[in-house]
């Protein structure tokens, strides 16, 4: 079975089609935290140890990332829209963290998370990324 560090390197190859060079670069930073945050949850709080994950170009210099849990689903709703967390709490930051980073939600189910990256608004705060 493979680590999470693993997985989510793994992953971020497939980042190569979308302009998102190394680990320099702070949309990759952005796209490799919600990455490894959402596989977190699905480890930690829902018990599974797998997830299918989907990347997509979904528009001009947007890019979506689908996180699909097999497990019973999540009680996002208490979640939307939440409030700072303590940053000394060791656990309880990760969909806040996600929230800030992106435009992000959960289907009715609570099994599917979309992240969505607007990629021009993140390239434009990072002054050395080859545009």
């Amino acid at each position: 079975m493979k680590t999470l560090p693993q997985t989510v390197n793994e992953i971020m190859q497939e980042f190569e089609t979308f302009k998102i060079k190394d680990s320099s670069d702070f949309l990759f930073f952005n796209v490799k935290l919600v990455i490894w945050e959402l596989l977190s949850n699905v480890i930690q709080h829902e018990g599974e140890d797998k997830a299918d994950i989907e990347l997509e170009e979904v528009a001009f210099e947007k890019l979506s990332i689908k996180l699909h849990s097999f497990a019973e689903g999540f009680n996002w709703e208490g979640y939307r829209n939440m409030e700072c967390p303590d940053v000394s709490n060791e656990r309880g930051r990760g969909l806040y963290l996600i929230q800030q980073l992106c435009q992000f939600s959960f289907d009715e189910s609570g099994k599917i998370a979309t992240a969505i990256f607007n990629v021009k608004e993140v390239v434009g705060a990072n002054a050395s990324y080859p545009y």
